[in-house]
């Protein structure tokens, strides 16, 4: 489609120097951390390096777990997606609460009493090892097809600030990342997300007071939005549109309900607390963090409509990529507050750099638990094994930086996360459903049942993404006006312009089942590997391995009788063996 728009490259607004020292400072606090639990307070063992001794405190475990999962993604994508198509993901923000508190209520207590390294061994003690092992490796490949995409944000932000090129900040990023988690382990992580939670805190609240003041308080934002039907909320229950009450509040619970019930990162850290008791603190403070920040995202992405509702960034060539709206928002307004946008890019990386660092540091322990420990032998010294982990993280570092290249060319960040993430998200989470909820449910079941999943969503995420890519699937922005532009010669209706337009289309038309929408993918994951494994296990049963209840969640404990779940293998064995010796003895003393 050919543009009549004469596109005007205006100077990008630069750091400062108190902008470059405090976001340096911010870099070189968190690889002081490292340095300081790696070589002063060394983690000598795989016990400290992945859990931290088990004795971490509740308040750096409930900031870490905050900053983990708030990302780069949360904090510069929400506020682009609310620019571009409405409030309406906010109420997504809701069933945090519901699928946080059912996670810590129904699927927590099975990890904590395990006390698992990682939470994959839970589902060889369900099914076998082969279950373990093919889920462990759709958790690794989750996190090389998730991880790149927060590197890039960041960087890409930075980009705005500086005008460096971001494929030069992302080793930057990774490297410093990796650096504090290779060699400080769990605390260095848990204390660095503990500090960089403070920074974002401080500098989201005060940034977002001084945005309100700055586009003339929240009635005036209330006011524009509402104007431009920013607040309008669409109730259809059509699951082929892209932003509705039904589509966001249905498909964001499975999608949060996947991260806290079987999030690696996450029951790493609370298995890494003194008591349960912690645990249950550390979780009510996760939550409402998490939905702190998560409204905050939301409330910039409207301020930003009404400071930029009648001349729009990107139309008029101030920003290259639609999520730089937020970076350059934030130079705007603190050109005449030393240090606030510095301090500001260095919230954003503390967020990437912390969920980064949780992600690293889970992603190892799995992969060796679950793929290397087996070939390990046995009278390996822990020191050994620490360095093992350290050479992991290295090299899951080295693979994301390369990764990074090629997130550019798939579009808008926060549908590509999600989509991504729910090509192996709603198989795993599907998979620890079948185990902790449906007994009937057998290894072969949960196997074939995961692998169908995983085929048919693949089928079906990239087969989306194509004809997003080729334009034969849009999702309409909301309209902006220009009327307020200086330097923008013509216009073109007033409409933002798609990168899809530029792009070849065809005239067929894709099937229905490819515009479904993207927030609906770990549902569907759960959907299919649930049924297709209660189908599987119905006709091909198992040798009669029985498990004890504890590898339920308590929901379902009651409703299963002591006959239909005696002790597993474990126990079995042992109570052979006592029965073997008691016979023993009954045989000499009849001698």
């Amino acid at each position: 489609m050919e543009s009549n728009i004469t596109w005007i490259e205006n100077a990008p607004l630069e750091f400062s120097w108190l902008d470059y020292g405090l976001f340096l400072f911010m870099l070189l606090l968190s690889a002081f951390i490292g340095v300081y639990f790696g070589f002063v307070k060394k983690q000598s063992t795989a016990d400290e390096y992945l859990l931290g001794g088990k004795d971490m405190s509740v308040t750096p475990i409930a900031m870490s777990m905050i900053s983990s999962l708030i990302s780069s993604i949360a904090l510069l994508a929400i506020p682009t997606d609310i620019y571009k198509h409405g409030v309406t993901y906010w109420f997504s923000v809701l069933t945090v609460l519901v699928a946080m508190f059912i996670s810590y209520k129904y699927c927590i207590p099975i990890f904590y009493d395990l006390q698992l390294t990682s939470t994959y061994e839970y589902l060889e003690r369900r099914f076998d090892s082969k279950v373990r092992r093919t889920i462990s490796a759709l958790f690794a490949l989750s996190m090389f097809l998730y991880l790149p995409i927060v590197i890039y944000l960041p960087a890409l932000a930075l980009s705005q600030a500086t005008s460096f090129n971001v494929h030069a900040i992302t080793p930057l990023i990774c490297g410093v990342c990796v650096f504090y988690t290779t060699f400080g382990g769990l605390k260095a992580v848990v204390w660095t997300d503990a500090i960089q939670f403070v920074v974002m805190m401080a500098t989201t609240i005060v940034t977002l007071l001084l945005a309100l003041f700055d586009v003339g308080g929240i009635g005036n934002v209330w006011k524009r939005n509402s104007e431009y039907g920013r607040l309008d909320v669409d109730f259809d229950f059509d699951v082929t549109k892209r932003d509705t009450f039904w589509n966001l509040t249905i498909g964001f619970f499975f999608i949060w309900f996947f991260s806290g019930s079987c999030s690696q990162g996450l029951m790493q850290k609370c298995i890494a607390l003194r008591n349960y008791q912690s645990v249950k603190k550390a979780w009510a403070w996760f939550t409402l963090g998490t939905v702190a920040f998560l409204s905050f995202s939301v409330i910039f992405g409207l301020i930003i409509f009404t400071k930029y509702f009648n001349c729009d960034p990107l139309l008029a060539g101030k920003i290259s990529e639609p999520d730089q709206l937020l970076p350059y928002f934030v130079m705007e307004i603190g050109r005449e507050i030393p240090g606030l946008p510095g301090l500001f890019t260095a919230s954003i990386f503390s967020a990437a750099l912390s969920t980064l660092s949780a992600h690293i540091n889970g992603l190892s322990a799995t992969i060796y638990e679950d793929f290397i420990s087996r070939y390990i032998k046995e009278d390996t010294s822990q020191k050994t094994i620490s360095n093992y982990l350290k050479l992991i993280a290295v090299v899951i570092g080295i693979i994301n930086i390369a990764l990074v290249f090629f997130i550019p060319y798939f579009g808008s960040i926060l549908p590509l996360s999600l989509s991504f993430a729910g090509v192996t998200g709603g198989t795993i989470c599907g998979i620890f459903v079948s185990g902790m909820f449906i007994p009937s449910i057998n290894a072969k079941g949960a196997q074939w049942g995961g692998a169908f999943s995983f085929i048919c969503l693949s089928m079906l995420v990239f087969g989306s993404q194509y004809y997003k890519l080729t334009g034969l699937i849009k999702y309409p922005y909301l309209p902006v006006s220009m009327d307020g532009c200086q330097n923008v010669t013509t216009i073109l209706n007033n409409t933002v312009l798609d990168k899809n337009d530029i792009l070849m289309s065809s005239n067929s038309a894709p099937l229905p089942i490819f515009k479904v929408s993207f927030y609906y993918y770990t549902f569907i994951g759960i959907l299919i590997t649930t049924t297709a494994g209660l189908v599987i296990s119905r006709f091909s049963p198992q040798h009669n391995k029985r498990i004890e209840k504890k590898y339920f969640s308590p929901l379902i404990r009651d409703f299963i009788n002591d006959a239909d779940a005696p002790p597993d293998y474990d126990s079995l064995e042992k109570a052979n063996m006592i029965t073997l010796h008691k016979k023993q003895k009954e045989k000499l003393s009849n001698f």
